[in-house]
């Protein structure tokens, strides 16, 4: 069973269909990997690699912000880090949200939440 039989009307089997199928796949993204990573128009502008972000954990410690809410860390859990770390970050990171703060209800006890669990997170 050539490839001239199958173009003929020809039909395969569902066992060599699949593989045929997941042959392609692989090829295809390979080839467009090799595609960006070469002969792109951009692919001689520096992109965010891995290892890039490295760097930033060598410059500023092991907690990098690096999107508007978005925090990336080097260690396990938040409270795995000094807290002398936490509060750098605290301080050094300006909040984006103005305005009045969501409150769940008017009890008491779920105002205080924010403020409880602010000093949860900076080890207070």
């Amino acid at each position: 069973m050539g490839l001239s039989s199958i173009l003929l009307g020809g039909t395969l089997p569902l066992p060599q269909l699949a593989l045929l199928a997941v042959g392609v796949w692989v090829c295809f993204h390979l080839a467009r990997g090799i595609h960006q990573a070469y002969f792109h128009p951009l692919s001689r502008v520096p992109g965010p690699k891995l290892w890039d972000l490295r760097h930033f954990h060598r410059l500023h410690g092991p907690a990098v912000r690096y999107t508007a809410d978005a925090v990336l860390f080097t260690t396990a859990p938040n409270k795995q880090l000094d807290p002398q770390s936490n509060i750098l970050m605290a301080t050094r990171c300006t909040p984006f949200r103005t305005g009045p703060r969501n409150r769940i209800g008017k009890h008491p006890a779920h105002n205080e939440m924010p403020t409880i669990m602010g000093a949860v997170a900076l080890g207070v």
